[in-house]
């Protein structure tokens, strides 16, 4: 993922459901080839605003909230999943700080209708090769799809 002639990648993610019900969706990176997602406290900062999740601002966290709160998913119906897609901005280049903009659609726990948008990026300038989509607690499923666009 992170090669300087890559000038962004765009991620769609189709019905993607938390093993456990009323979740937050997330995004994290790594630089070392996925040995370890960066989590630290103040990794990332990120500003994600929904139609139903309410909104939410926060500059010392562990990873991009994709949703704005904790009540996204159920276990038991896949129309609550949620969709959308994503851009990681200047991934492949070292000198810039990677950012992440996007805009989903899905089902609260409560099984009302969210839409919404987010924007974040990682803290540090660095040579980021990959990410993972990941639930605030527990697994996920889904359909996930990666398209990397050269520079020309």
């Amino acid at each position: 993922m992170g090669h300087s002639n890559v000038r962004f990648i765009l991620i769609e993610f189709y019905n993607l459901i938390p093993l456990t019900n009323a979740q937050q969706a997330q995004i994290r990176f790594t630089d070392d080839a996925g040995s370890t997602f960066e989590q630290g406290a103040s990794d990332y900062e990120y500003f994600a605003d929904g139609d139903a999740f309410g909104g939410s601002h926060s500059e010392t966290v562990s990873f991009i909230g994709i949703t704005d709160t904790n009540d996204w998913g159920s276990t038991t119906s896949p129309s609550e999943g949620l969709s959308g897609r994503m851009y990681i901005i200047d991934a492949g280049n070292a000198s810039n700080f990677t950012v992440a903009v996007g805009e989903y659609q899905g089902r609260t726990a409560g099984a009302a209708t969210a839409i919404g948008r987010f924007a974040g990026r990682y803290n540090t300038a660095s040579d980021i090769d990959g990410f993972q989509i990941i639930s605030s607690s527990g697994s996920l499923s889904g359909t996930i799809y990666v398209y990397g666009i050269k520079r020309s």
